[in-house]
């Protein structure tokens, strides 16, 4: 029982120096919107930029090197124009900072029908859409880390 016991305490005690030491594995969120706030963007730029990753140290000897692991994830909403009431936007998704083609998608709106448009996880109200920019309110985004 006391070689379990010393094995488990070495164990935690090499997970905390790894963690001092910046080797151990640290997970970030990050997201270039705040919920209820307003927004605008230029045409061509992210309207929604969300990633979720883990990164990696390059080890206890290269603290400065990180790698993405394969849970990385990140998605853009972009925004792309109007046509009419119609707003365009295109949404991607990246794996370990890849472009995924099979999740790319062109999306379209018509803000006769609603100012308010959800697509995934998110919901949004649009307060103003131009052929230059858009001006628009996150209201949710059901992310697990806000």
């Amino acid at each position: 029982m006391n070689k379990k016991l010393a094995y488990a305490a070495a164990v935690l005690f090499l997970s905390f120096l790894a963690s001092v030491l910046g080797c151990a594995p640290t997970t970030h969120h990050d997201k270039n919107y705040i919920i209820g706030r307003e927004k605008s963007t230029n045409i061509g730029d992210p309207m929604i930029s969300s990633k979720e990753m883990t990164l990696m140290s390059g080890g206890c000897l290269t603290p400065n090197v990180h790698r993405y692991t394969p849970d990385s994830f990140q998605e853009d909403l972009i925004y792309t124009g109007r046509s009419g009431s119609t707003i365009h936007m295109s949404y991607r998704e990246y794996k370990q900072d890849f472009a995924r083609p099979a999740f790319f998608q062109e999306l379209r709106y018509d803000l006769s029908e609603s100012q308010v448009i959800v697509f995934k996880r998110f919901t949004i109200t649009v307060l103003e859409a131009t052929n230059q920019f858009i001006r628009f309110r996150v209201d949710s985004d059901y992310s697990r880390s806000n």
